[in-house]
């Protein structure tokens, strides 16, 4: 934003905020509006971590003020869906669309987004208690998340917390770990996200047991993780899949990897006894 431009902190009727050309999409500089992030801002409101929306206000040769949304457009469909009606706003003397595009592509350019897992660092340390769920499970099978897939770093934070949402998390690492067992790469967000998937439904039908999780442990092995998670993600790609289809694609991957007939293994599959006369010979 300009340093010569004026601006104030003012406290804003929400309803009268508008988007500017809203139903043209050659007008329209910002995203989209996306009911799933309204809907996160909602459930996760406080009011000291929604960020001050920034505001143009164009002034008519009549003096008449209109004020437009810049930046903060979910945010504050969010406070008007919680009955709030009046929110601060960071309101600055616009001279029109073209100025409040260059603003918005200023903000947004500069901004640095925090990644998945500096957010689920910070989660953790105020104790949310999801991650730090999610933590110890991975704790418990001497895994870790972190920044990279090299085995014990799980990078695939937001896999991590979709299989979570299912509760079958635990079982999911389990089948994983016996499968790939060292492998990095092994915890990709496509193969999570199908695998907790499937494990969700198996038990839903009262299908799973200890022979159908034997036989999903060996089909997983014998694909390598990369085989694997590139199979999902083409998946995703000829279903021009959006979010809310993609555990139940990945799902059909999985589902039709199980059934397929038997194949050479791509090498032994070191099992937890293996392992441990491994340890003892050693």
């Amino acid at each position: 934003m300009s340093k010569h431009t004026k601006f104030e902190m003012i406290d804003v009727e929400l309803k009268t905020l508008k988007v500017q050309g809203k139903d043209d999409n050659w007008k329209h500089y910002q995203r989209m509006q996306r009911p799933k992030m309204i809907e996160r801002i909602k459930l996760n409101f406080r009011p000291e971590s929604i960020t001050t929306p920034l505001i143009g206000r164009r002034t008519s040769s009549s003096g008449t003020e209109t004020d437009f949304i810049v930046d903060g457009q979910h945010q504050i469909v969010a406070l008007l869906e919680s009955g709030i009606t009046h929110w601060t706003c960071k309101v600055f003397e616009s001279r029109g669309a073209k100025h409040e595009a260059e603003v918005f592509a200023d903000v947004n350019c500069g901004r640095t987004n925090p990644t998945a897992f500096e957010k689920f660092k910070a989660k953790y340390v105020y104790g949310d208690p999801d991650t730090r769920d999610i933590f110890n499970i991975l704790k418990g099978f001497g895994l870790k998340p972190g920044k990279s897939k090299v085995w014990p770093s799980i990078g695939a934070i937001k896999g991590l917390e979709e299989a979570h949402a299912t509760n079958e998390l635990p079982e999911t690492i389990a089948v994983l770990v016996e499968a790939w067992f060292e492998e990095d790469g092994a915890f990709s967000k496509p193969v999570l996200n199908g695998v907790s998937t499937w494990i969700t439904e198996a038990k839903e039908s009262d299908y799973w047991d200890a022979d159908v999780r034997l036989r999903l442990v060996e089909k997983i092995h014998n694909k390598a993780t990369d085989t694997l998670k590139t199979k999902i993600e083409k998946a995703w790609a000829d279903d021009n899949a959006f979010s809310g289809d993609r555990e139940r694609i990945a799902c059909e991957v999985i589902q039709s990897i199980y059934k397929a007939g038997g194949g050479a293994k791509r090498r032994p599959r070191r099992t937890a006894a293996v392992r441990l006369s491994e340890e003892e010979a050693a």
